[in-house]
């Protein structure tokens, strides 16, 4: 987790030895892109996730790279402490419709990939950080505390309250028209997914399945 008080997390052991993980923003964007890219084999994309993250190729059984795969997951998401969300049930114990579940995900009105140019602009604008200047340097998880903190005269937040913005019931045709073309222009491609949150669900299920597996086998995750 992002602690002051500890440093950054940049390793990950491996058996007796110890790989240096690259969180460079850029390459950790790198990483989300090729998970969300579902022409890439699983097997391939577990392969080269780990060469990306560590920048060499390791020679593990599947079973291992797995393993591997999983901490590192942990590691660039932050889902080692993280609870799964419970599913509410019905009585016959399925789960029930999503519309119905108390626990939902927030939506997420942005994409790392498409508001590339918006974030960079805002980037410079409001912190004077030209983010092609400081790629293989500025953190991952400094970049995302950049990002969530920029303020709302900035091109990226702006675009993000137009994806939000609701159209108000006393508003006039011609102001309902100016809304709904501001939001068409702003829209994010209908077939391109939260990259991201993708990323992040498979993190989560990764560090489940994890927990699961020790608790059948009656000892604690390592």
């Amino acid at each position: 987790m992002f602690n002051l008080a500890y440093s950054l997390e940049n390793e990950v052991q491996i058996g007796e030895d110890t790989y240096s993980i690259n969180m460079a923003y850029d390459n950790i964007l790198l990483f989300i892109e090729l998970l969300g890219d579902k022409s890439v084999p699983a097997d391939k994309k577990l392969e080269i996730s780990i060469e990306i993250l560590l920048g060499e190729q390791l020679e593990y059984p599947i079973e291992t790279l797995e393993k591997i795969f999983s901490k590192l997951l942990e590691i660039v998401f932050e889902t080692e402490e993280q609870e799964p969300e419970e599913v509410e049930l019905d009585l016959a114990g399925n789960p029930l419709p999503e519309q119905f579940q108390k626990k939902k995900k927030e939506k997420v009105h942005y994409n790392l990939m498409e508001d590339a140019q918006y974030i960079f602009s805002s980037f410079k604008h409001y912190y004077d950080i030209d983010l092609f200047e400081v790629q293989g340097e500025l953190d991952w998880r400094k970049f995302k505390a950049y990002l969530s903190d920029l303020g709302s005269k900035t091109k990226f937040k702006e675009v993000m309250e137009i994806r939000m913005m609701k159209i108000p019931k006393d508003a006039t045709e011609e102001e309902k028209e100016n809304i709904k073309q501001l939001k068409k222009l702003y829209q994010l491609k209908a077939d391109h997914g939260d990259i991201e949150n993708d990323a992040m669900d498979l993190a989560e299920r990764q560090a489940l399945l994890k927990k699961q597996m020790a608790e059948a086998e009656g000892k604690e995750v390592e």
